[in-house]
């Protein structure tokens, strides 16, 4: 029998970027159209991947955006690998650094994604295209649509196996 790999990921990012609804969706949850904040306490969910023909977990974080005044000590301690999720919101870029130092502070260097949520928006799509100049590992999905939903995952994979 092959042992489970488990990887604990934070997710991060701004209220209202669809974090908590990228997780759903990986659930093959409905997509809700109101907008819900995390409540203050962090939610785990395991799900889990094939990756050659092992399984490997990620038990993701989901930390509210909203907690500005929270001590993300417990949430952040021994993260394995991290996705700060942007979307639309103008302000998600400019955030974003504050985000990178918070991990690198708790964590070390973990293998980071930034992922953008909403690609369906053009204004997600201007913020990706001007994020990708300066920054590496940053991909594009839409929790609403289920487009890429498990890219992010895949590359934390390669990441983590090369790191």
């Amino acid at each position: 029998m092959t042992q489970r790999r488990q990887h604990k990921l934070i997710l991060v990012g701004n209220g209202g970027e669809g974090k908590t609804v990228f997780i759903q969706r990986l659930l093959r949850e409905r997509f809700e159209k109101r907008y819900l904040p995390t409540p203050t306490n962090t939610r785990v969910y395991p799900i889990e991947f094939i990756r050659n023909d092992e399984p490997f977990v990620f038990n993701i974080w989901d930390i509210g955006g909203q907690s500005v005044l929270k001590d993300f000590t417990a949430d952040y301690t021994g993260a394995d690998c991290a996705i700060i999720m942007l979307s639309d919101n103008k302000n998600g870029v400019k955030t974003l650094k504050t985000f990178q130092n918070r991990i690198n502070q708790y964590c070390g260097n973990i293998p980071t994604l930034i992922l953008f949520n909403k690609c369906d928006l053009a204004r997600t799509v201007e913020n990706y295209d001007q994020l990708i100049q300066t920054e590496n590992n940053v991909l594009l999905c839409s929790a609403k649509n289920e487009f890429q939903l498990e890219s992010p995952f895949e590359k934390l994979m390669d990441m983590m196996h090369n790191n």
